[in-house]
């Protein structure tokens, strides 16, 4: 479990590209003291620190011990989309990271708990806090201070909502507003209220990838695993039944997968097999 990895501080557009594009050149980026990190990334103390911090999250880099020194690496995703995407301007890419991160329950536990155990719709940030705090009391018997709660679920919601720009300086959206996963519903009593909504297709290589990763080597694949369980594509994506079913009736007309509905048993079998990291390029071939 981790709360309050990120310092309070969301991604902001253009960290990613300078994250993987400083790392790739220099492992020992964050280990050198020759380098001043806030003047390489223009960035404060504890924005290079919350940097760091999303790229393990989001599994663009590892970290690997060299003796007594720790290494920080790009992972294979993270070089894909240094090759592919390196600015980072396909929303394939922000639907992808957005997969890792919210997967991702050791390091960054509000997200994973959010797309994948909390089953409000709308909700505010009492609610939203509540239930957070009744999860990790629940699950790992630890009580984490109001405060760390409360700005975890504050920089959850900065994470995926869209903001008015009045200024080219205060320009600070999370590239992760685009995908449309989260909006203002509604403001009663001085409250603001919240929605989970779904605005954005999903690019069919994308899904068969997730699904690919969800059945782990099994040749089969629960149609209720894929919509309801955690890390499913319906809890993920804000998806219902009925958008599901759709993107697996494409997969299926492309020869990927076929869909078994018969004697009560509701379930894909996967007919092309592909290797993750194939498939991932092949994603932006598309």
């Amino acid at each position: 479990m981790k709360i309050k990895g990120h310092q309070s501080f969301h991604i902001r557009r253009g960290w990613i590209h300078k994250g993987l594009k400083e790392i790739n050149k220099n492992e020992n980026l964050f280990n050198d003291k020759d380098i001043v990190l806030t003047d390489l990334y223009g960035i404060g103390s504890n924005m290079v620190t919350s940097l760091k911090y999303w790229l393990e999250a989001l599994n663009l880099v590892e970290r690997k011990r060299d003796g007594s020194k720790v290494k920080y690496k790009l992972t294979l995703i993270g070089k894909i989309i240094l090759e592919k995407d390196p600015y980072l301007e396909e929303v394939q890419t922000w639907q992808l990271l957005h997969y890792n991160l919210v997967q991702n329950e050791d390091q960054a536990t509000t997200w994973y708990w959010f797309f994948n155990e909390y089953k409000g719709s709308k909700f505010n940030r009492e609610n939203l806090f509540n239930s957070l705090n009744s999860y990790i009391i629940n699950k790992y018997q630890k009580e984490v201070s109001e405060r760390s709660l409360k700005d975890d679920v504050s920089c959850l919601l900065n994470t995926y909502l869209n903001r008015e720009i009045q200024t080219p300086e205060e320009n600070i959206e999370s590239p992760f507003a685009q995908l449309g996963l989260i909006e203002f519903d509604s403001k009663k009593n001085g409250e603001i209220n919240y929605k989970k909504t779904s605005k954005k297709q999903l690019n069919e290589l994308l899904v068969y990838y997730i699904l690919l990763n969800i059945a782990k080597g099994k040749e089969t694949l629960d149609l209720k695993e894929i919509i309801y369980s955690s890390n499913g594509i319906g809890n993920i994506f804000n998806l219902d039944m009925y958008q599901v079913m759709e993107k697996l009736d494409e997969l299926q007309n492309l020869g990927y997968i076929k869909v078994i509905r018969t004697g009560g048993l509701d379930y894909i079998s996967f007919i092309k097999k592909i290797d993750l990291i194939e498939l991932l390029e092949k994603l932006y071939k598309h």
